[in-house]
């Protein structure tokens, strides 16, 4: 098996992400650090909806990005994003949505319309570097919700 750059990359920044998760665990657990807001007004159903989006959906999709871009395929960058961008609302259940907190929304919506950003920037720049600073602005609002909330205790 060839092994690329690439495949040597996700493999540290997987087991990089690993060793930090365990120590921010440790950590957190230790010196109860963990200030997040527990979501505890989400039903276990669409708890349980929204981590298999993000997990199955979202970082599977913003690496799919990340991979068309570095491959200078502004289309697939394009179409991807914009199938998660204000479109995806429309999939949105209003039950669902009825239990998440305000501020979640919020960040919600302004991750959504980041992806449009990029959507935005693949389509009128065709500019890797700009494709990946609009990448870098949508990961700043997946990153503002989660250390604003959290699913599980």
């Amino acid at each position: 098996m060839k092994v690329t750059k690439s495949v040597l990359l996700a493999t540290a920044v997987v087991a990089g992400g690993t060793i930090a998760g365990v120590v921010w665990a440790q950590d957190s657990a230790d010196t109860n650090m963990d200030d997040r807001e527990l979501l505890t007004t989400v039903s276990d159903h669409w708890r349980i909806h929204l981590l298999h989006d993000m997990r199955e959906g979202l970082f599977v999709q913003v690496q799919e990005i990340l991979q068309a871009n570095a491959d200078g395929d502004m289309a697939t960058v394009e179409a991807l994003a914009t199938e998660r961008g204000k479109a995806h609302f429309a999939k949105m259940d209003p039950d669902m949505m009825a239990e998440l907190p305000m501020g979640m929304k919020g960040m919600g919506k302004a991750m959504h319309l980041a992806f449009d950003d990029v959507a935005t920037a693949a389509r009128e720049t065709g500019d890797p570097a700009k494709v990946a600073g609009a990448v870098s602005d949508l990961m700043l609002a997946c990153t503002a919700c989660h250390v604003t909330y959290k699913l599980n205790p």
